[in-house]
């Protein structure tokens, strides 16, 4: 039994790093194999899949000082991730621990699936290593394996035990000891932040998903308006077919990076392409930017109309607040004045929302190059300080009507009384 949970974990975990590592390293290998480029080679194309992988799993890359078109460039690093590969990963180690949380020794599975990611891990990370452009040695090995550990955890925690491959009698002694004790620790929450936990969490992350979407669709009218300036873009790379399906799914990897940014957009906040650049709906001001097809999309100057844009957030926090009235009774109950219970609701909503959207761009923000490069994204404590007050604001007034406690009940008034 325990053999067999061993050697499973460690499958599982060979099959994420693989899947992971195999969707960049066959895109890269097939540029070199086909096109022949004299200044490229095989252990480039693989250094660069690794140079990705590592990156979207929070590693930071370090390129050294040197000429680069006949000007000198200095030491930098990047560090922004692609988030749709980070995501994709993610998926990959939850999965994992879905699949092993049939098993009674799910400890056993997990540990040899961590071991076997660190080690895949360091063989990879080593490979790539050299003096000019590398991810950082201890970060390399140490972020990929941190990133499985959490998600197959939460995964193995999570996932109903009977979709299990090979199924035990029973569930693991570890998943009900996690459980239990979650459980504990909700039962001894204080009465007043007891019953704001469901609702606050569902209400704040509607207003995130509500964001979100509607940064998808202003960036999917954006593509169709500036589809032009796109393919120009395209074309002053002068790329090879292959060359430029390379470029775009590069961008399919930095499309959610953008999508957040545009999320944060919408709050009044902004984001940054380069030190000094800020792109909102007050108006856009843009240095000089790399010549991605995909930033031909943004803004130009500044238009009275965006800034109704700002009205966004507060209409999916009011919006969010009344559909969670189903959820509140709870809170209903507790509470006796409308007032406290509002407020209660809409604070409570304001920091979910705030803490997610922070941690979004936190995720999704970096540096990319040297000079104004090295600021690219969003400030996550100043979107998390807007988003706060425009949300608590706003789910403050309607939970007037969705958190309005419920009449008091005269018969225990009045035997309390007696």
């Amino acid at each position: 039994m325990r053999a067999r949970a061993i050697v499973y974990g460690a499958l599982e975990a060979a099959t994420v790093v693989a899947f992971g590592y195999l969707s960049i390293a066959v895109l890269n290998i097939l540029v070199w194999a086909i096109e022949r480029d004299p200044s490229s080679s095989f252990s480039g194309a693989i250094a660069g899949a690794t140079d990705v992988w590592v990156l979207a799993q929070g590693a930071t890359l370090f390129s050294a000082a040197g000429v680069v078109a006949g000007l000198k460039v200095p030491a930098y690093f990047v560090s922004l991730a692609p988030f749709g590969l980070t995501a994709f990963l993610i998926w990959l180690g939850f999965r994992a621990g879905r699949r092993i949380s049939g098993f009674q020794n799910l400890l056993l599975a997990w540990f040899s699936g961590i071991a076997i990611f660190g080690a895949l891990s360091l063989t990879i990370t080593e490979a790539a290593i050299n003096k000019v452009f590398s991810p950082l040695w201890w970060q390399g090995f140490s972020y990929p394996t941190a990133m499985f550990a959490a998600a197959s955890f939460v995964g193995a925690m999570v996932a109903d035990a009977r979709i299990g491959r090979l199924l035990q009698e029973g569930e693991a002694p570890v998943r009900s000891r996690v459980r239990n004790i979650v459980a504990a620790r909700v039962d001894r929450m204080p009465w007043g932040l007891k019953p704001l936990v469901s609702p606050a969490l569902r209400a704040g992350t509607a207003v995130v998903a509500i964001l979100i979407a509607a940064a998808s669709i202003v960036i999917a009218v954006l593509f169709a308006i500036n589809w032009v300036e796109v393919t120009r873009l395209y074309e002053s790379l002068q790329l090879s077919f292959l060359g430029s399906v390379t470029v775009t799914a590069g961008e399919f990897g930095y499309l959610p990076n953008l999508i957040v940014y545009f999320a944060s957009w919408f709050s009044g906040v902004g984001f940054s392409i380069g030190t000094g650049s800020s792109i909102s709906p007050l108006g856009t001001v843009l240095g000089p930017i790399p010549d991605l097809p995909m930033l031909g999309i943004l803004p130009n100057g500044s238009n009275s109309i965006w800034i109704a844009a700002i009205l966004v957030p507060l209409l999916a926090a009011f919006a969010a607040t009344l559909l969670v009235k189903s959820h509140t009774s709870a809170l209903r109950f507790n509470y006796a004045n409308p007032l406290s219970a509002a407020l209660a609701l809409g604070i409570g909503i304001g920091v979910v929302a705030a803490l997610e959207l922070g941690f979004l761009a936190w995720l999704t923000s970096g540096s990319i190059g040297p000079g104004r490069m090295v600021d690219v994204g969003v400030n996550p404590f100043l979107l998390m300080a807007v988003s706060f007050v425009e949300v608590a604001i706003a789910s403050t007034l309607a939970a007037f009507f969705s958190a309005r406690p419920e009449r008091a009940d005269q018969n225990i008034i009045n035997a309390i009384r007696k």
